[in-house]
Parts: C-alpha cells; sequence; structure tokens
C-alpha cells in the first residue's frame, strides 16, 4: 500500500516530515505548504514535490489521503479540521492542540469522518523507549519505585507561541503513561518565566502515576541539551538517554540482614553497569510507519487521538496547579 501523502508547514519538524515522506516507499510525497513561499519552493525542489503557500488550495488540488501537519501550536486546531473535514487522515505533531476542548473536537470530527487521527509523540518510538517498557515489563527492575526525567536545554523556534509545559513536558507526560500504562495524576508543579517574559521558561513537575512517583524537569535556559529518564525499582536502576538511544543498566545486589554496614555499601557501590545500545528505525519513520499501518487496517493509531488528549489535558493541569516565581540571580 502506497499513501499519497502532503506536508503542512516545513519547519525544523516539518522538514523532517518531509524529508522521512519522501524516503520512505510507503509513502508517495505530492506537495509540501507553508506560508513562506521561499521555503517551500526550496523544499519543494529538493524533495520532487509541488509547493503551495495555501494549505486549503493544496488539499483541494492534490486530494491526498494523508497529511501531516506542523504549523505553530496555535494553528493546529484549525488547520487539522481543514484537512479531516475533507476526508484526509492527519497525523498532528504534538500538542495535538492549544487546549483539551479543541483537540476533543478533532477527535470527533475524525470519528465522524471515519480518518485516522495520530499524535506526533515521537518520543514513544525512540527505540530506547520501547527497549525500556520491555525491561520494566519483564520485571528486570523489580517493583518500580519512581520515574524522574530531564528535558532542558536552549530554546525552542516556536519559544515565543508557547510555553515550556505545552512544548517540552507533553513529551515526558506522554512517556510516563505510556511505560506504566496509566494516566499521570498532577499532585503540584512550579514553574517560572525569565525576565518577565510572556510564558513559562521552566518548570519542576510532581506526579502520582499508579501510585509511582515521578518528577518531570524541564526548561529552555539551561547551556546544553540534555534528555534522560531514570527508573528506580527495587531490584535495579535504569537511566535512558534519549540522544544517544542508550540504556545504562545497573542490577541491585542482594544483601543479608546480616551484612554489616561496610558489607552492604561496598556490594551496592559495585554494582555492575550494563550499557544496552538500541539504535534502530528512526523514530520519526518509526511513527510515520505506525500510522500507515492504522490507515491500512482502520484500526486506531498507536498514539492516537485520545492520548494527545490526555497530554493536552496534564499540561493544562500542570500549569493550572502550578505555584508560579520569578528567577531570582543570587
Amino acid at each position: 500500500m502506497t499513501v499519497r501523502t502532503c506536508v503542512i508547514g516545513v519547519g525544523r519538524m516539518g522538514a523532517n516530515h518531509a524529508r522521512c515522506l519522501h524516503e520512505m516507499p510507503e509513502s508517495e510525497l505530492l506537495a509540501i505548504a507553508d506560508a513562506s513561499e521561499d521555503r517551500a519552493g526550496e523544499l519543494a525542489e529538493k524533495f520532487g514535490c509541488r509547493s503551495y503557500v495555501d494549505h486549503v488550495t493544496m488539499l483541494e488540488q492534490e486530494r491526498p489521503d494523508a497529511v501531516v501537519i506542523a504549523v505553530p501550536t496555535p494553528m493546529h486546531s484549525a488547520v487539522a479540521a481543514d484537512a479531516i473535514s475533507r476526508g484526509c487522515h492527519a497525523l498532528v505533531e504534538k500538542p495535538l492542540a492549544e487546549d483539551a476542548e479543541q483537540a476533543r473536537q478533532l477527535i470527533s470530527v475524525a470519528r465522524d469522518k471515519g480518518v485516522r487521527l495520530a499524535v506526533g509523540h515521537v518520543e514513544r518510538f525512540n527505540p530506547a523507549v520501547r527497549k525500556l517498557k520491555e525491561i520494566m515489563s519483564q520485571g528486570q527492575l523489580g517493583r518500580v519505585l519512581s520515574i524522574s526525567t530531564r528535558r532542558v536545554g536552549l530554546p525552542s523556534p516556536h519559544f515565543r507561541e508557547t510555553n515550556v509545559v505545552v512544548d517540552l513536558a507533553v513529551h515526558d507526560l506522554d512517556v510516563i503513561s505510556f511505560l506504566l500504562g496509566d494516566r499521570p495524576r498532577v499532585l503540584s508543579a512550579v514553574t517560572g518565566r525569565l525576565g518577565g517574559g510572556p510564558s513559562e521558561d521552566y518548570a519542576d513537575i510532581f506526579l502520582l502515576t499508579g501510585g509511582i512517583p515521578c518528577v518531570i524537569q524541564v526548561n529552555w535556559v539551561t547551556p546544553i541539551k540534555i534528555r534522560t529518564l531514570s527508573v528506580v525499582g527495587d531490584s535495579g536502576y535504569a537511566e535512558m538517554n534519549y540522544i544517544t538511544q542508550t540504556i545504562d543498566l545497573y542490577r541491585t545486589q542482594t544483601v543479608a540482614l546480616s551484612n554489616t554496614y561496610d558489607e552492604l555499601v561496598s556490594r551496592f557501590g559495585n554494582s555492575e553497569r550494563e550499557t544496552i545500545h538500541r539504535a534502530g528505525e528512526e523514530p520519526l519513520k518509526a511513527e510515520l510507519r505506525s500510522f500507515f499501518r492504522a490507515i491500512e487496517t482502520g484500526e486506531e493509531p498507536e498514539c492516537g487521538g485520545e492520548a494527545g488528549l490526555r497530554a493536552v489535558e496534564l499540561a493544562q493541569e500542570v500549569l493550572a496547579r502550578a505555584t508560579a516565581v520569578e528567577a531570582q540571580l543570587i
């Protein structure tokens, strides 16, 4: 099955989608649309497809089977509705919409039109995330006691249009839901803005997921890009690096009640580390391939509208519960 595809919005993520769709045998990339005529034309020439400035004109003339929507977040709902109402299957970059009500409306329209609606939570398709879920499911860490994540670095290209919770934390809200198979409950959060800016630039979020405490740290002020997730279990510890797609796995050494303190420290301090390199298919291509399977089978996408809605609801809940602080120079 070959899916006739188009891309709406070819900034950084949209351009990557266009490249993947051009390279994948399951896809025939028909056209791309972007408000920048020069940008659209340049990429269309590169990938051997047509270009448009107006996405509605593209949808009417090309009549694709499916579209990828990678416009700025405030435009997600309207642009996705334009595509879905014309019977196009749609993959919308995260977050699904600016708020939960818009997300629900998109889910409803997609259901009425009988089309597949997927959301671009690409970290779900990171090979290291899949492997970590397997490790946890096999009980290699024992009973999970806590999860912590760090997603920090320089600003997103869209930092003026959104905030760090919606732009970054939604990744980890979705991954924690995926790993634990349960919806997190927001306990509290602290957010801050730098220099009185218009949106949240950093946040520390505290969750409870199926009785397991989880902590998310996100910002776009750290001068180094860090993307990690750690799991503490009563039989081991795992630290995953999203960027290198590796997992460092430490297994807890068995100790007896009769062990002295020095023996206990010695055994725990010498836990063997196993580094698992889980490089595999590019996550973005795996995400698109999953979307195509849903189109072919008629089944709900692995990361469908409901998962996207859950992430938006959680992001809104974090912002509603957050204690706001102003950055102080110390």
